[in-house]
């Protein structure tokens, strides 16, 4: 899920210039898709972790491979770059928000030991995705232009939320060293979410994340100028 959501988001300067010269638009104006995907993404980030919480990891995730696919689709149609900021912009960062909390939710409760192990590994998918975009889409090239390869891109979200909708959430006798009430350990009760983000330090340390991403962002190179 990771390796399909984030490969997206971040490998999207491999078709900037394509879609630049496709709708006639300048290096800024195809750039905003990507920050309107990373925004959208982890924006919704911030809910989806309780939302999965509340209800149940697997449908949250899978809901978000779902709205990736269809990002990827509208995008594929679109008639105009407006329509490519809803669709790959709007759209796949909202899903991939939607799945990636969730989905690293329920890699750890497979695991009782080497959880950070199990956690580990999976966001490499990030990195994988991020690799391997950029040669598929040249794959893709000999059979059609960004639009080919956004299609394939969404069947291939579609599969794996498929895939993943067949996963439980959690295995039968795993995990058994957590508590199946999420706020408490033992006899004693644990703070929430809400105490948390109103303690001195969580919101220190939530401001500095949010400032070594914007950091990041800001820093990555985007289309090149035609």
């Amino acid at each position: 899920m990771t390796m399909v959501g984030f490969g997206a988001i971040y490998s999207y300067a491999a078709f900037a210039d394509e879609i630049a010269t496709a709708f006639g638009s300048s290096r800024a104006s195809v750039s905003i898709v990507y920050a309107l995907s990373g925004g959208s993404c982890f924006f919704v980030s911030a809910l989806t972790g309780e939302l999965a919480d509340r209800i149940d990891a697997r449908l949250v995730a899978v809901t978000g491979m779902l709205v990736i696919g269809l990002g990827f689709l509208v995008a594929a149609a679109a008639g105009s770059l407006v329509e490519v900021y809803v669709g790959y912009g709007v759209l796949i960062g909202l899903g991939c928000g939607f799945a990636y909390v969730p989905a690293l939710a329920a890699v750890q409760r497979w695991f009782d030991v080497h959880r950070g192990l199990a956690s580990g590994i999976a966001v490499s998918g990030i990195g994988v995705g991020t690799a391997l975009v950029p040669p598929a889409a040249e794959a893709f090239s000999a059979f059609g232009d960004w639009r080919t390869t956004f299609i394939a891109g969404g069947a291939l979200a579609a599969l794996v939320g498929t895939a993943r909708a067949a996963v439980d959430a959690r295995p039968a006798g795993a995990g058994t060293r957590t508590s199946a009430a999420p706020h408490a350990v033992g006899n004693r009760a644990q703070p929430g979410l809400r105490p948390a983000l109103r303690g001195y330090a969580s919101r220190l340390s939530a401001l500095r994340a949010a400032a070594c991403d914007a950091g990041w962002r800001c820093t990555r190179p985007g289309p090149r100028p035609a």
